[in-house]
């Protein structure tokens, strides 16, 4: 029951913060950096990939730039074409939209999160209802018994 109630808490929370960014001002930015990223962290070690990407934009005045093509970051992977496709069609010194965070201006996304995790909700408090009803169970029959 527990471990059920902390996934529902994680998942809960993704998509809480996927749906907040949806509230975000929309700006248009330039892109002036979008490319596939590469490291190698040892010797031995396949070499990472992600996508990079750096744009402007403008928002009550000021100009700020931003990496972030989602909130909560590029992720590294073994393969290039992944990187590329989560570049997908952008290209350097086009003009893109971009949403920006009215609490912190210098925070901003290229695209959203997925709310995936609020629709598939239900499958971890099947466990959160499971145990309890287990607990519940257990409880009456014991008191039943004495």
């Amino acid at each position: 029951m527990l471990v059920g109630g902390l996934f529902t808490w994680i998942m809960a929370q993704s998509f809480l913060n996927a749906k907040a960014t949806r509230a975000w001002d929309e700006v248009p930015a330039q892109l002036l950096v979008a490319e596939v990223e590469e490291r190698k962290i040892g010797e031995y070690v396949p070499t990472d990939y992600a996508a990079k990407v750096e744009y402007e934009y403008e928002y009550e005045g000021s100009t700020q730039s931003s990496q972030r093509l989602t909130p909560r970051g590029q992720m590294w992977a073994k393969e290039r074409q992944k990187a590329e496709l989560a570049l997908g069609d952008f290209k350097p010194g086009t003009e893109v939209n971009c949403w920006v965070n009215p609490d912190d201006p210098t925070v901003a996304i290229l695209e959203h999160d997925t709310k995936a995790a609020g629709y598939s909700i239900w499958f971890p408090l099947l466990f959160v209802i499971g145990g309890g009803g287990v607990m519940v169970g257990a409880f009456r029959r014991k008191r039943v018994a004495a």
